[in-house]
């Protein structure tokens, strides 16, 4: 119980800066990767809840720890792919992100990364998905 107290705490600080510093940048680059309407929200937070860690965190994680036999291996490449996915994701903008704001994002990524794993190993699949959930509350406050 602790634990998810943990996580609420840290969700609720990570997503209150991605709403305050982050979000307004990327949503004038990429408009379409935030919600509009309730509708569209729901939609997006389903998907960013059950898609998201089960490709970034849970699927990378398996495979590198029944390759390399070693946590702290498949923590390290799961939290790389998770970065490389963000920067495959980021060259392929129309336009380029100003060098600060890419090593903002990397620094997040790696933060995130390394607490969705945390919590996983700690807390299973519900930490993760509920921490999931209350970054996507962000969103509300902009509909």
């Amino acid at each position: 119980l602790r634990l998810f107290a943990g996580a609420t705490m840290a969700a609720l600080l990570i997503a209150t800066v991605l709403h305050w510093f982050l979000d307004p940048t990327f949503r004038a680059r990429t408009p379409a990767d935030y919600p509009t309407s309730l509708n569209q929200w729901i939609g997006m937070t389903l998907f960013a809840v059950a898609f998201h860690p089960l490709f970034l965190i849970f699927a990378p994680l398996a495979w590198a720890l029944r390759l390399f036999r070693r946590l702290w291996i498949a923590i390290a490449l799961t939290v790389l792919f998770g970065v490389f996915v963000m920067v495959t994701k980021t060259q392929s903008a129309p336009t380029p992100l100003p060098p600060v704001v890419f090593l903002e994002l990397l620094g997040l990524r790696l933060a995130l990364g390394s607490l969705a794993v945390f919590f996983y190993l700690r807390g299973g699949v519900l930490l993760v998905w509920w921490w999931s959930f209350l970054l996507q509350l962000r969103h509300l406050l902009t509909l």
